[in-house]
């Protein structure tokens, strides 16, 4: 599920990339996180607030084009840079896949799509001012693993859903405009539901309280509890 159709084939030649600072070459081992992937170009992405600077031979702020490769000689990132700033990238996993894309779109919106080596999305995200507006997490199969939405002026939480690995839903919480507060229902790998219930969001920690009459019910959708819970701490309403 492809979010940003972004031409660099135009780009894909080393002729045609423009050599404003000398390209590096690196091995797997030096770039790749093992739970985040290629993030060490995060740094000059000003988009979400970082203001490191790429600079050019000449020690000025980079522009135009750059190319980085890994040790094998496979290209590793290729990036729009303007004043040390990356405009537009695309990464690479050493087996050729894209790693990951990134576009500013304007002033304040910027996209991020990562993907695993086998070609199948990881992660989506899209930013507003530098904070997380919508985001998606996938499993390494490309089914759903999680989907979040985000109030980013009052950033509170506005939905969020979970999915088990292979496909069944797993839980899902959703907030209400007018009491701000949010219900959740979780279930089993059956689909069968669980628990359900209301939340509340503590004012100091941000963290989703329960609150009130809770139902559960085993994985046959028999034997029905109720569980109360009580505020403790200071909440949102």
């Amino acid at each position: 599920m492809l979010l940003l159709s972004l031409d660099f084939k135009g780009q894909s030649k080393k002729k045609q990339v423009q050599k404003t600072a000398k390209p590096k070459t690196y091995t797997r081992e030096e770039v790749v996180d093992s739970l985040q992937g290629i993030v060490m170009y995060d740094v000059y992405i000003a988009s979400l607030g970082i203001d490191s600077v790429r600079r050019a031979k000449d020690g000025k702020p980079l522009q135009g084009w750059q190319e980085d490769f890994y040790s094998n000689g496979k290209t590793l990132h290729k990036g729009l840079y303007k004043d040390g700033h990356l405009e537009l990238f695309r990464n690479f996993h050493d087996n050729g896949a894209t790693e990951r894309v990134f576009a500013k779109l304007d002033s304040a919106s910027c996209n991020v799509e990562v993907y695993y080596p086998n070609g199948n999305q990881r992660k989506q995200v899209n930013y507003f001012n530098g904070k997380v507006k919508r985001r998606s997490e996938f499993y390494e199969n490309g089914l759903l693993k999680i989907t979040e939405e985000f109030d980013v002026n009052k950033n509170i939480l506005i939905m969020q859903k979970t999915w088990f690995p292979g496909g069944q839903i797993q839980s899902e919480i959703l907030r209400d405009a007018k009491t701000g507060k949010y219900s959740q229902k979780t279930y089993y790998i059956n689909s069968k539901l669980f628990e359900q219930g209301l939340l509340v969001q503590d004012k100091e920690s941000g963290e989703l309280l329960r609150t009130g009459a809770w139902i559960s019910l085993d994985s046959t959708g028999k034997n029905k509890k109720t569980t109360q819970y009580k505020i403790t701490k200071k909440a949102a309403n």
